[in-house]
């Protein structure tokens, strides 16, 4: 008969938990190390489920770990369309519309 081990953080399946901890911890350091994020906290939520049977004989184990990271910062541009196609309004470019007349600032614009 095999040897019993009391159940623990560290033995369960292995040491599943702790692989899958460390799975989560890569992701919220890969997202931590995004430039395109913000500085807020990020999340892991490790979770161990214990289901008895009926008889409490036995118990199921159920093991989930969720990485909670920050989403990356919205970024929001105008673009103008013409017959069916988008062009991003900006402002060094040169003009998208035909037979446009430039507005004329200070001085020019009374003449």
């Amino acid at each position: 008969m095999d040897e019993e081990v009391k159940v623990s953080l560290t033995t369960i399946k292995g040491g599943a938990a702790v692989e899958m901890f460390d799975r989560c911890l890569d992701q919220v350091l890969e997202n931590i190390a995004d430039i395109n994020t913000d500085t807020k906290a990020r999340q892991i939520v490790l979770t161990v489920t214990i289901a008895p049977t009926e008889d409490r004989g036995m118990a199921s184990i159920v093991l989930t770990c969720a990485a909670k990271t920050r989403s990356q910062d919205r970024v929001m541009t105008t673009a103008l369309l013409k017959r069916g196609s988008l062009f991003e309004n900006r402002p060094k470019q040169m003009p998208i519309f035909d037979n446009v007349t430039p507005i004329k600032k200070g001085a020019e614009a009374n003449d």
